[in-house]
């Protein structure tokens, strides 16, 4: 699947004061692209269908662009080909279906799908430069959802995720290492996921029902389990001593669950683990904005940790209100 760029609708405006500015903008994204692309980033920027249809400045679309004298014809025919090559996202109906479900809050603006759906790819936004607040490596978004749990009850999801995000080259050695990273594991799908675990991720010991889960993992989600397994590995590969450090994580990305709804909900919780021994996973990664998690154990004095649930959001006293 690789990584993949989507375009941040957001970033059309402020619209360019005129064509001149506009294709100035135009020029500026094809460079980003374009260094993204040497760092092995998908050749291809996800975008809405309708894309010929927005105004870069008034009067002038990105159709217009697209067919403007004035423009390099060779700088024309790359980007076309990149804003084409990958479907929309309208045309992956999983994807589909995961945007229309939530809305995506990002500078008092409910219509942040870009950064959404760069949140959903676990990939990275692209802007156009167009004002201030593009200028920055991440943005955070407020994800809203009525979602399903595990056990098919309604759940409310209202949280911040944040999502890498470029808009110049030099945002891009930002990156450099979550790219690095991310292209150094790149299973086919879940299975593949399953039979190559001990190679990729020798310090966590994976309980058996998570061959089941990982099995039947969908596509849209294989980068951010993948990423989230990666990060629990490296973390377990430098723990050099003490009780596990949620500090050592993002911020948002990890937590344990309330003392009320293991007392409650403990069982949903409680798994088999490979040393004969039921554990209650109350640690757990969350893969905002898809409502998934993977609940974890860690084991201290062995550096290493169980993994005992990758799954949707299970039933919490919080949700069951």
């Amino acid at each position: 699947m690789g990584i993949e760029l989507v375009l941040n609708n957001l970033s059309f405006e402020p619209l360019a004061a005129d064509r001149i500015i506009a294709r100035e903008r135009m020029q500026g994204l094809q460079r980003t692209a374009s260094l993204a692309m040497r760092f092995r980033v998908n050749r291809s920027i996800r975008c809405p269908g309708n894309i010929r249809m927005e105004f870069l400045a008034t009067g002038y679309s990105m159709g217009d662009w697209m067919r403007d004298p004035e423009v390099d014809r060779e700088l024309r025919r790359s980007l076309l080909s990149w804003f084409t090559k990958s479907p929309y996202w309208q045309d992956d109906y999983a994807l589909e279906q995961s945007v229309v479900s939530r809305l995506f809050e990002c500078n008092g603006r409910e219509d942040a799908i870009g950064l959404g759906v760069a949140a959903l790819l676990n990939g990275m936004a692209i802007s156009f430069l167009s004002d201030d607040i593009w200028n920055r490596t991440n943005i955070e978004v407020r994800v809203l959802a009525e979602i399903l749990a595990e056990d098919n009850e309604a759940t409310t999801l209202d949280e911040i995720v944040t999502v890498r995000h470029i808009s110049n080259p030099n945002h891009l050695v930002a990156h450099q290492d979550w790219i690095e990273q991310s292209l150094a594991i790149l299973p086919a799908d879940g299975r593949e996921l399953w039979e190559r675990r001990m190679e990729w991720f020798p310090n966590l010991e994976f309980c058996s029902f998570t061959q089941l889960q990982l099995d039947s993992l969908e596509k849209r989600l294989l980068s951010p389990v993948t990423e989230h397994l990666a990060s629990l590995q490296i973390y377990c590969e430098n723990w050099i001593s003490g009780p596990f450090d949620e500090g050592q994580f993002p911020p948002n990305r990890i937590s344990t669950e309330s003392a009320m709804t293991l007392q409650q909900y403990g069982h949903l919780r409680t798994f088999p683990c490979s040393d004969g021994q039921e554990r209650t996973f109350s640690w757990h990664l969350k893969l905002t904005p898809a409502a998934w998690r993977i609940h974890f154990f860690p084991i201290p004095e062995l550096k290493r940790m169980y993994i005992g649930y990758i799954g949707r959001h299970l039933k919490t006293v919080r949700y069951n209100d």
